[in-house]
C-alpha cells in the first residue's frame, strides 16, 4: 500500500475516534470483578479507599511525536517511552503544553468487588 494510502486510512481511523465510542467500553465493565477488570486494563495507576469500596484510576498520557509519558517526576518533567518500546527518557508533558492526548479513567469498585461506575477527563479518551 502506498505511503499516501496509508496516511489517509490512518486518519480516516482517528477521525472515526470518539469519545461515546469510549464511553460504551466503558459501560461494558458495569458489574464486573475488579480482578478481571485489572486483568485487563493492568495495575492502576493509583487506587484510594473510600466509604463504599476503592476507586482505581488508570492515567494515560502521550504527545505528537508517538512518546507515552510514563511517569511524573514532579518538577514538570516526566518520564517518557517511545511507543515503539525504546528507552524511557526525560521529557517536558505533554499536556501542559498542549501538544498531547491525556485520559484518566476512574472505576468505583463497590464494596462487593466489582465495577460500580466509571468517570473520566481528557482530550484523549476516545475509541475507534
Amino acid at each position: 500500500m502506498k505511503p499516501i494510502a496509508l496516511l489517509g486510512l490512518a486518519l480516516f481511523v482517528a477521525a472515526c475516534a470518539t469519545e461515546s465510542k469510549y464511553e460504551r467500553i466503558l459501560d461494558a465493565w458495569i458489574d464486573t470483578p475488579e480482578d478481571q477488570l485489572v486483568k485487563v486494563w493492568g495495575e492502576p495507576t493509583a487506587s484510594f479507599k473510600t466509604e463504599g469500596g476503592r476507586v482505581l484510576h488508570y492515567s494515560y498520557v502521550s504527545d505528537l511525536q508517538g512518546r507515552v509519558l510514563i511517569a511524573s517526576l514532579g518538577n514538570g518533567l516526566t518520564v517518557a517511552e517511545p511507543a515503539d518500546g525504546g528507552t524511557p527518557y526525560i521529557a517536558a508533558p505533554a499536556a501542559a503544553n498542549g501538544s498531547g492526548y491525556y485520559c484518566t479513567t476512574r472505576f468505583t469498585i463497590t464494596k462487593d468487588g466489582k465495577v460500580g461506575q466509571w468517570s473520566h477527563d481528557g482530550n484523549g479518551c476516545v475509541a475507534p
